[in-house]
C-alpha cells in the first residue's frame, strides 16, 4: 500500500462544510468530493491554481520553499511559484490564477497588496515573518494544513487599502504611516532587533523624541497640536507585536489615527505600556477615519516599513509640506481562514 504523507493524514481529519463567502453566498461546489481524487480528497478537475510569492529571507520559520509547495500541492492545488523581487511580483500577478498566496512577513504582503487589482484574485497569507502583524491582526495563524485546505471554501474578507500622497509621490500602502518617536526609533534600530530590545528603544524615544507640530484634519474634524507619536494603520497590531489600535476592524472602508500628546504624563504613560504591552491598552487617542490630511514640517516619516527622510536643504529645508490618506473606494479580497 502507498503510504500517506502527513499533510494527507491531516487533511482527512478536516470536515468539509459549506460556507457563506462575502457577499453571503453560499458556495457547495467547493464542497470536497470522492470521484477521480489525486489522493488528498479533491476532485483534480477542480483543482485550483495557486500563484506562490515567497519570501527566502522571511523570518525564521524554518519551511523552505518547497515545504511550501508541498504543502499547497498535497491540500489539492496546482502551484507556480515566484519570488518576492519586484519583476516577479509582477509577473506573478499577471500570471492566471484563482489565488495569490504570499508566504512572507508583513513586508512581503504589503508589497504585493500594493500592486493587486481591486476586486481580482483573493490573497491568502502563509505568515514566515518575524512579526506578522497583518496576518496575526486577521486571526491567521502559521502554516498548517488546515489553513490551506480552507482556501477551498473561499471565505473572503473586503479590504480597502489607503491611497498616500506626500513629498515622495503618491502610492498604495497597506499598514500605515507614522510619525514622531517610534520613526525615531525605527530610524536608530537594526532591522533585525529582538522585540525587547525594539520595545525598550521605542520606550526611550517616546520620553525624549522632539514632537511633532502638526495640523490634522481627519475627515471634517480639525486638530492642531505638538505630538509625541502620530500612527495611522490598517490594522491593531503594529511594529513588535503592539496592540495600538485593539478597536479597528480592518473590514471598513477606514482606518486608525492613533495620538499621544507632549506632555510628560503622556509620555510616560505610553513610554510605560510600549515596556509592558499586555499589561492594559495602550493610552492613545484613537478616531476612525476615511480621509486625513496632515500638515507640517516633516523631518521623517515611516511608510509601511520603510522611512522617508526630508533631505532639502537652505530655505526650502523648514517648508511646510502635506500629506493626504484616503481610504480607496474599491477592496481587495483576502481569504480568511475557518
Amino acid at each position: 500500500m502507498e503510504r500517506e504523507s502527513r499533510h494527507t493524514r491531516k487533511l482527512k481529519k478536516t470536515r468539509p462544510h459549506p460556507v457563506i463567502g462575502v457577499r453571503g453566498t453560499i458556495f457547495p461546489e467547493l464542497l470536497f468530493v470522492t470521484s477521480r481524487t489525486n489522493g488528498s480528497g479533491l476532485d483534480m478537475a477542480q483543482k485550483k491554481r495557486v500563484t506562490l510569492i515567497y519570501n527566502e529571507n522571511a523570518g525564521s520559520a524554518g519551511q523552505s520553499r518547497s515545504d511550501i509547495i508541498e504543502l499547497i500541492s498535497h491540500v489539492g492545488f496546482s502551484v507556480t511559484c515566484f519570488s518576492n523581487r519586484k519583476s516577479d511580483i509582477e509577473a506573478a500577478i499577471d500570471a492566471p490564477a484563482d489565488i495569490v498566496v504570499v508566504a512572507g512577513g508583513d513586508g512581503t504582503v504589503a508589497k504585493v497588496a500594493a500592486r493587486m487589482r481591486p476586486n481580482g484574485c483573493p490573497i491568502a497569507v502563509l505568515p514566515l515573518g518575524t512579526a506578522n502583524n497583518i496576518a496575526k491582526s486577521l486571526g491567521i495563524g502559521r502554516p498548517t494544513v488546515e489553513l490551506v485546505a480552507s482556501w477551498h471554501f473561499e471565505n473572503l474578507m473586503a479590504f480597502y487599502p489607503i491611497s498616500v500622497v506626500g513629498p515622495w509621490g503618491r502610492c498604495r500602502i497597506v499598514e500605515g504611516v507614522g510619525f514622531g518617536a517610534i520613526e525615531q526609533a525605527i530610524a536608530e534600530l537594526s532591522r533585525k532587533t529582538g522585540f525587547a530590545r525594539a520595545r525598550s528603544k521605542y520606550a526611550e524615544a517616546a520620553l525624549n523624541a522632539p514632537a511633532e507640530k502638526l495640523k490634522i484634519r481627519i475627515d471634517s474634524e480639525a486638530i492642531t497640536g505638538s505630538f509625541s507619536v502620530l500612527e495611522v494603520t490598517k490594522f491593531p497590531h503594529v511594529g513588535p507585536n503592539l496592540c495600538l489600535a485593539p478597536g479597528i476592524d480592518s473590514v471598513h472602508r477606514s482606518f486608525a489615527v492613533c495620538s499621544v500628546g507632549d506632555g510628560v504624563r503622556e509620555r510616560r504613560a505610553m513610554a510605560k505600556w510600549l515596556t509592558q504591552p499586555h499589561c492594559g491598552a495602550a493610552p492613545v487617542s484613537m478616531r476612525t477615519a476615511s480621509l486625513l490630511e496632515i500638515v507640517g514640517q516633516f523631518r521623517q516619516v515611516r511608510v509601511e516599513g520603510h522611512l522617508w527622510r526630508n533631505k532639502t536643504n537652505g530655505k526650502n529645508g523648514d517648508a511646510t509640506q502635506v500629506i493626504v490618506l484616503e481610504a480607496e473606494p474599491e477592496p481587495l479580497l483576502f481569504l480568511m481562514p475557518q
